[in-house]
């Protein structure tokens, strides 16, 4: 399985002391993926490298603040890609919002968890309660079967 690494959008709610991905210049040359601005964009790309990759992972800071997500995810499932999404999970503590993910199609989740200590989590993201938003998240996902 290839995929195709995406990163579709350039703002986060943490605030982590070892990002390097504050600014968008910075992530597509750090990272080495593209940064996608539009779903005309992801579309062209998707449409580019069907014959080499089957499988879309979707990250760049916090996708989940992407307000086009969802239709991103539901376009890589039209072209025939598997979706994937890459996260710091705080946005998935809203229960609603992860049944939406999953009625587009998302296939696979990877949450990022920095400390299994609360207050470690919270000074390297340096937001307050994102140990705790995190891991609600997760227990959604769980609870809804992913």
């Amino acid at each position: 399985m290839k995929s195709l690494s995406i990163n579709f959008w350039s703002q986060c709610n943490n605030n982590c002391l070892f990002c390097f991905c504050r600014e968008k210049d910075l992530l597509a040359e750090k990272v080495g993926a593209p940064v996608i601005d539009s779903l005309i964009d992801l579309s062209r790309a998707l449409r580019r490298h069907r014959a080499s990759c089957d499988w879309l992972i979707i990250s760049g800071n916090e996708p989940t603040l992407n307000p086009n997500l969802l239709k991103a995810i539901l376009l890589a499932k039209k072209n025939g890609y598997g979706a994937e999404i890459r996260t710091n999970g705080r946005t998935l503590k809203d229960r609603k919002f992860c049944l939406k993910l999953m009625k587009a199609g998302l296939d696979s989740i990877g949450i990022t968890l920095l400390s299994h200590q609360a207050k470690t989590h919270d000074f390297l993201t340096r937001t307050s309660n994102s140990f705790r938003e995190t891991i609600q998240g997760i227990k959604n996902f769980i609870a809804l079967g992913n």
